[in-house]
């Protein structure tokens, strides 16, 4: 789906970014929670999913804080940012976990960009973190799960 929900959600709202940058979005009609019923979850897919898009070709599956690592990606002069994207936990319409974090270009390549993760997990908790590159367009790659480590 492009553009407005179809249903409106309550209390019980829920809104995921998904690794290919859609959103998945659930939750209770306003006013029926507790009623035992439900309703069918919307994927919403924002205007990026339609447009070219920056590849992650390679990239580690495991970094440690402070470490400098290299994402291939045929499109590496287009690369404005590289970032984490924790993965989400929400209740109550509230999400605990999901957070973004922003990792430092240090250098690259034609086909390769070199970044650096935050210091220590006071920026980013250790765990599992969708990896993104964004072009200077504001247009993300899929994402690629990483696994930032002490």
């Amino acid at each position: 789906m492009c553009g407005s929900m179809q249903t409106q959600r309550g209390y019980h709202s829920v809104g995921i970014l998904l690794a290919d940058g859609s959103v998945v979005v659930g939750g209770d009609p306003p006013g029926t929670w507790g009623a035992g019923g439900s309703i069918a979850n919307e994927r919403y897919f924002p205007w990026y999913c339609f447009r070219s898009r920056p590849v992650i070709t390679g990239a580690p599956s495991t970094v440690h804080y402070g470490a400098k690592f290299t994402i291939d990606c045929p499109s590496a002069a287009s690369i404005a940012e590289v970032v984490l994207l924790r993965p989400a936990a929400v209740t109550h319409g509230f999400n605990m976990s999901q957070r973004f974090v922003g990792c430092a270009i240090t250098g690259g390549g034609a086909t390769t960009v070199q970044a650096q993760t935050p210091p220590d997990g006071t920026y980013a908790p250790p765990g599992w973190y969708l990896l993104f590159v964004v072009d200077g367009g504001r247009v993300p790659s899929i994402g690629r799960w990483i696994h930032l480590t002490p």
